[in-house]
């Protein structure tokens, strides 16, 4: 709304080209998937115009050249980010064999309830909150006794970013050095600079703790369209030392001055028996400088079918397995807190996948122990 209370017109929608989207890992080369993807898009906009015909309720019906661009789009990067070679090319072959064959009364369905549908999919889920799945388990207790069954395995991830063992003293005095080299610069993949702890079985998600974070060396870019954290935000921040937002009396941000600072304010919160869970969690933990035993990552939890470093983005596994559109605000950036509840949220349903597997095979709780099932005699 604008200041005289009359509605704000929407901006005009970004056009998309008919290029083929990034994605992690290219399934063949970017030549053949440009290809693929105009064939693709060619049959859709063949069997569109085939289909109108003469008949005005299915001229209705018509797709706009953005409409077959973004649906050509979405499928083909689908494809690319699951598949891999053949099994990438046949995917999308069968889809253009499918759509050739279509019944004018069967791609009027189609065209409504899938193209047209998700076109107007509201983003972030309308004027209803969205459901938050449910472990089927009795306490927060129990929901952490299966959570250890599914713990991440880092073991022989090193080479992927996770650390696992400390570093010796001579690898401590080397990074000095080049620390003191550098004068205070260095070169981050990420912008980690906002960091934020939140309880699991929350359901309001109130959180723990929420503080800004002074990296080392000076700050070249916000990147707030990743971060969520504006250079106004940072620059308003109040100290933290130890206070907490209702005692600085105002709506801004606190601030430590160090990833040293902030790792000492969540070991205030954790042990090494806290599950930490987290998506593509290595750089948190890298960050942070934390070696933790119990680790659950939703990269590894819902793997890519290519291995890492291939990984499946949070936007992505939030929209296939929660029916949840996240990240929707654009150049304002990602809201922390979404992010976390949406990992938590994944987790749960691996939680209760993984119960609903033991109870069948006999495990049960006995006054909030997990017990395992009696060995039958031969």
């Amino acid at each position: 709304m604008t200041n005289d209370g009359s509605k704000k017109a929407d901006l005009p929608k970004k056009e998309e080209e008919l290029i083929p989207r990034s994605v992690p890992s290219q399934p063949v080369q970017f030549g053949k998937r440009d290809e693929i993807l105009k064939k693709f898009y060619a049959q859709l906009q063949l069997k569109d115009k085939m289909t109108a015909g003469g008949d005005p309720e299915l001229k209705k019906l018509m797709l706009s050249e953005q409409e077959l661009i973004k649906y050509a789009l979405d499928c083909e990067q689908e494809a690319a980010t699951i598949f891999e070679g053949t099994v990438y090319q046949s995917h999308l072959g069968r889809q253009m064999v499918l759509f050739k064959k279509m019944a004018p009364a069967e791609w009027k369905s189609f065209v409504r309830d899938t193209i047209r549908r998700k076109e107007t999919e509201p983003e972030s889920g309308g004027g209803k909150p969205q459901a938050r799945p449910s472990p089927g388990l009795d306490s927060p207790e129990e929901e952490v006794a299966i959570l250890r069954a599914i713990r991440t395995s880092l073991a022989g991830l090193e080479k992927f970013g996770y650390v696992t063992v400390a570093p010796t003293t001579q690898e401590i005095a080397s990074a000095k050095v080049a620390i003191e080299s550098s004068a205070g610069w260095e070169e981050c993949n990420r912008c980690n600079t906002r960091f934020r702890v939140f309880p699991g079985r929350d359901e309001e998600g109130k959180e723990l703790l929420d503080v800004l974070v002074r990296p080392y060396g000076e700050i070249l870019d916000f990147n707030t369209r990743f971060s969520g954290v504006s250079q106004k935000q940072f620059a308003e921040a109040a100290p933290h030392e130890g206070r907490t937002l209702a005692d600085s009396g105002c709506d801004a941000l606190l601030k430590v001055e160090s990833p040293a600072a902030a790792r000492y304010l969540l070991f205030d919160l954790i042990s090494p028996e806290t599950p930490l869970i987290g998506h593509a969690i290595d750089n948190d933990l890298n960050t942070l400088r934390i070696i933790h035993p119990l680790i659950v990552d939703t990269v590894l939890l819902y793997p890519h079918p290519k291995g890492l470093p291939a990984r499946f983005s949070l936007k992505l596994l939030a929209k296939q397995h929660l029916d949840r559109n996240i990240q929707t605000s654009g150049a304002a950036g990602h809201d922390s807190k979404e992010d976390a509840t949406t990992t938590g949220d994944l987790v749960t349903l691996r939680v209760r996948e993984k119960w609903k597997q033991m109870r069948m095979a006999g495990w049960k709780f006995d006054q909030g122990k997990l017990v395992a099932p009696v060995a039958k005699a031969a």
